[in-house]
């Protein structure tokens, strides 16, 4: 959660709790694996992504676990993350 509303939480909801749940836990990690491979994508070619782009084919593929996956885009998946070692970290993250 953004700090200024954790704060304000605290000062007008003394006995409030914060939780997050699951579904916005991974929804903030997908959207840090976009930002990853959208700046390593645009530091590569040296301009914004387009739709041809390799990095922006496997997009919606790393949104996805890796136990979840067929077998052949499992060994893709691991692929792409060996080749980018930023990338990498941020999906083990997640």
């Amino acid at each position: 959660m953004p700090s200024g509303f954790c704060g304000a939480l605290r000062q007008n909801v003394l006995k409030a709790k914060a939780i997050m749940d699951q579904f916005h836990v991974i929804q903030r990690a997908n959207l840090m694996i976009a930002q990853v491979r959208r700046r390593r994508s645009d530091k590569v070619h040296e301009r914004h992504g387009k739709a041809s782009d390799p990095a922006d084919k496997y997009r919606k593929l790393l949104i996805c676990t890796l136990e979840n996956l067929p077998i052949n885009l499992g060994e893709w998946l691991q692929l792409i993350l060996e080749r980018d070692p930023e990338l990498g970290v941020v999906y083990a993250i997640k």
